[in-house]
């Protein structure tokens, strides 16, 4: 059983130590509110922090990140510590934020609470 759960935006408190992780690339999706991982097996350093979770953790995330209607998709990804792999959930761009992905925009430094990213939230 799966119990970490990689979070990159609204679901980070900015207090937790921070992981980067390969094969994703954090973007806003069309609006600055919240942003998206879509899969980009070219992206090295997104950010994210691990929560620890339980299966009803994972469940109501589940709800909260619209996984049935197509919102999010929920995946395992391997976060890298050193030598160490850690097997955690994710949540990616789903079919239904993935059809604007033409308005997609880079995440500045890979990281929703970078001074850059937070900066461009405020003056938007």
């Amino acid at each position: 059983m799966i119990n970490k759960l990689a979070v990159y935006g609204t679901l980070r408190n900015g207090k937790r130590k921070t992981y980067k992780i390969n094969g994703f690339s954090l973007v806003y999706p069309g609006h600055y509110r919240y942003p998206a991982a879509i899969i980009n097996n070219n992206s090295t350093g997104m950010v994210i922090e691990l929560l620890d979770v339980e299966q009803e953790d994972i469940n109501g995330y589940d709800i909260y990140e619209s996984v049935d209607s197509g919102l999010y998709d929920r995946r395992k990804v391997t976060v890298y510590e050193n030598d160490k792999e850690i097997n955690a959930w994710m949540y990616t761009a789903g079919p239904l934020l993935l059809q604007h992905k033409t308005v997609f925009e880079l995440v500045p430094e890979q990281d929703w609470l970078s001074k850059k990213s937070k900066k461009k939230r405020i003056l938007t």
